[in-house]
């Protein structure tokens, strides 16, 4: 599985979930069964994203779920990749 292919999949599992907490007007190649995950990862992918178009779904994930907020200050080190 190449590089390309994996982050496919990332970004369609991302998709699957953010329709489910109602960030629902982003397209999906696949329907991909999901877990639900904590908002720190959630939010934490969502950043990491090289697609703009899924980063801005932020914005409608706080939108939707306004209680996703209080998580950003607490776990912002882990939107940011530690330099060693």
């Amino acid at each position: 599985m190449t590089y390309s292919e994996i982050s496919l999949q990332g970004e369609e599992r991302l998709v699957s979930e953010l329709a489910q907490l109602g960030v629902n007007y982003l397209s999906r190649q696949a329907v991909v069964p999901t877990i639900p995950r904590s908002p720190r990862i959630i939010l934490a992918e969502l950043v990491r994203q090289q697609s703009s178009r899924i980063r801005t779904a932020l914005i409608s994930l706080l939108l939707a779920n306004p209680q996703y907020a209080s998580q950003i200050p607490v776990h912002s080190n882990a939107l940011v990749p530690e330099i060693l």
